[in-house]
């Protein structure tokens, strides 16, 4: 929010107007110029009666030495940047260079909060739209934003108010961000304000806003870590006075909805489209393509139907426990958008291993989106440490991140939805191949433990996962797979990176491994194609340490207390009524077939209420018999 002041005299006095927020303007209006004729000079500054400092505790600036002051020069028509040099109580000391002479001074307190300076007692001064309140305060102090204005430069600055603001407490617990949106005239003005940690409920709390008589009234949202939101609406006018300030209370109840915010939108003109702009599909032979839109006339009965994309991003957990955003994609028929064509359902699809970010389902779309043309809406998340979560490391093969960010996605998908006014049935089917299928069974497991979620898969089908994560790491080792070598440094480095296993890296790789593991596997840059080539020339032993190689070490027994933790093949009983279609070949040459066994032996035991089925065969090795999982995947859905 911008604001303009004009003092003609000592005391004072503020005009405000309406006018847009430009941060170049903010800039641009704090370069210092070295212009000749400046000299140092000092200036005491302190805080009038009609200050902020005197709204009660907590509320008043406190002056910091090193902090900046915007201060006019009129002889050189531009701003100074001032330094708070010393400070006593509510007074301090400020010092810069201006140009020699006596004149009219204005000043701006912070220096952040000045936008562009026009004369000498006009300036726009910029209220935070974004308020961050630290843990030892209950207001953003870069937010109790002041003016100064003197008729000579001899004279003490003065500084006074120019914000209003709005006091509140949370009803709400884990609540970390309100937004307030005060309207006017057809208009709103956006705040909001984020705690370091959730709001405490039995604190109170301000947020500063541009004084205004917002006559349509206001909203406000309180959004907690996991991204539930409570939404309070008032249209009762809100008088918003410079020092004032107004209580809106409790902020208890309101209209529940999930966080989310659109990214990015696009559009399929229909599954041909897609199949021809899709990387997946894109380098097919003309005769599979031909093959492709025969089948699509049987499976794909909206094949002709165009299809809207959304990446979006979303509030999650992080592996730690810490608030993430974590992206996803969603495919929706655009029939039920703007016919209200009712949808099926619901697709939860769980993409398979990557290790670029440039793979990311939100920029390259899957191939399980095809369910969108069955007449589903269908979400697939980035997962932990891609995407919107670039920044941190991929949390590879841990259930509890991959199934709450994967539901956290599809609650936000959901909202999505019903802003769009989209209609779709109770269905919601789990798929995924490959490490998508052990984030579906990792999905089973959460949704079985959590029961208040209220929510049930109608059926899951899940191809060729690593299920039993110690089994496939001792094959690993033995050297029986020779192919899936990435996965060996891609999961420790996971396990050390989200703060699963409390190693160094000089403990667990060696050599060429050592050297390269940051740019190779921990920055994300290249794709397992292309970390498989850099690693062909070694073998397991030429990369990983002695311990961890050898059964019964500490570093070996460390590593496989983090596989039993993530392991699916014990410790939990899937909720009964799950229908759930396991398939695997034979011939996997990348994830053990061992993981069959295992997860039938598990499931056959401890899912006696659930109808459970299995397919496996000679099918070619992991990549190949995606096809065959797929086929079984639509012949039984």
């Amino acid at each position: 929010m911008t604001l303009y002041f004009s003092m003609k005299h000592f005391l004072g006095k503020i005009v405000v107007l309406a006018a847009a927020f430009i941060a170049v303007s903010c800039v641009g209006g704090l370069v210092q110029t070295d212009d000749s004729g400046l000299h140092e000079v000092s200036f005491t500054a302190t805080f009038g009666q009609e200050t902020k400092a005197s709204l009660g505790e907590g509320l008043s600036p406190c002056w910091e030495a090193g902090e900046s002051v915007s201060v006019y020069d009129p002889i050189a028509q531009t701003s100074r940047i001032f330094t708070v040099s010393s400070v006593n109580g509510p007074s301090a000391v400020i010092t810069g260079t201006i140009s020699t002479g006596d004149f009219p001074i204005s000043a701006v307190y912070p220096a952040s909060a000045a936008g562009q300076w026009k004369g000498v007692a006009d300036c726009a001064v910029n209220i935070p739209r974004a308020q961050t309140i630290p843990s030892d305060r209950n207001i953003d102090p870069a937010a109790l934003v002041s003016e100064a204005y003197s008729e000579s430069s001899s004279t003490t600055l003065v500084f006074r108010n120019s914000v209003s603001l709005l006091k509140f407490r949370s009803g709400h617990e884990g609540v970390d961000e309100v937004s307030f949106s005060l309207r006017k005239d057809g208009s709103s003005a956006e705040y909001s304000v984020r705690s370091s940690s959730s709001f405490n409920t039995e604190e109170w709390y301000y947020v500063a806003v541009a004084p205004d008589n917002y006559g349509s009234g206001a909203s406000v949202k309180s959004t907690t870590a996991s991204g539930e939101c409570y939404t309070l609406s008032s249209e009762s006018a809100l008088n918003a006075e410079r020092s004032g300030l107004l209580s809106l209370g409790v902020l208890s109840g309101g209209e529940k909805s999930v966080a989310y915010n659109i990214q990015s939108e696009g559009r399929f003109t229909n599954f041909a489209n897609y199949m021809n702009t899709a990387p997946v599909f894109r380098d097919l032979t003309d005769e599979s393509k031909m093959l492709l839109q025969l089948l699509t006339l049987i499976y794909l009965p909206w094949s002709n139907d165009p299809v809207k994309t959304v990446v979006f991003t979303h509030r999650s957990t992080g592996p730690s426990g810490d608030p993430v955003t974590l992206s996803a994609i969603l495919y929706v028929p655009e029939t039920a958008i703007t016919n209200g064509r009712t949808l099926n359902g619901v697709v939860i699809a769980n993409h398979a291993s990557i290790t670029s970010d440039a793979e990311r389902p939100s920029l390259v779309h899957d191939a399980q989106s095809i369910a969108a043309w069955k007449g589903y809406a269908v979400v697939i998340s980035d997962y932990c440490g891609f995407g919107a979560d670039a920044e941190h490391s991929q949390a590879y093969l841990n259930p509890e991140a991959a199934a709450e960010g994967t539901f956290d996605a599809y609650r936000a998908a959901c909202q999505i939805l019903k802003d769009s006014g989209v209609k779709y049935g109770s269905s919601l089917y789990n798929i995924g191949y490959s490490q998508g299928a052990f984030n579906g069974m990792a999905n089973i497991k959460y949704l079985s433990e959590h029961p208040e979620l209220g929510l049930k898969f109608k059926k899951s089908f899940l191809g060729g996962g690593p299920y039993d994560i110690r089994k496939t790491w001792q094959d690993y080792l033995d050297g029986s797979y020779p192919k899936a070598k990435p996965f060996a440094p891609l999961t420790v480095s996971s396990f050390i990176e989200c703060g699963s296993l409390d190693l160094t890296y000089d403990r667990v790789f060696k050599g060429a491994l050592l050297s390269n593991y940051n740019n190779w596997i921990v920055s994300k840059k290249y794709t397992l194609s292309q970390i498989t080539a850099y690693l062909r020339q070694y073998s397991l032993s030429d990369m990983l340490t002695r311990d961890v190689m050898t059964s019964g070490t500490a570093v070996n027994d460390m590593i496989m207390g983090v596989c039993d933790r993530f392991t699916l093949v014990k410790g939990w009983k899937p909720a009964s009524g799950n229908v759930i279609r396991i398939y695997h070949s034979t011939q996997d040459d990348i994830v053990p077939y061992s993981n069959f066994s295992s997860i039938k032996a598990f499931l056959d035991e401890n899912a006696t209420d659930c109808t459970v089925s299995y397919k496996s065969g000679e099918n070619g090795d992991h990549i190949n018999a995606v096809v065959a999982w797929a086929a079984d995947m639509v012949m039984n859905w």
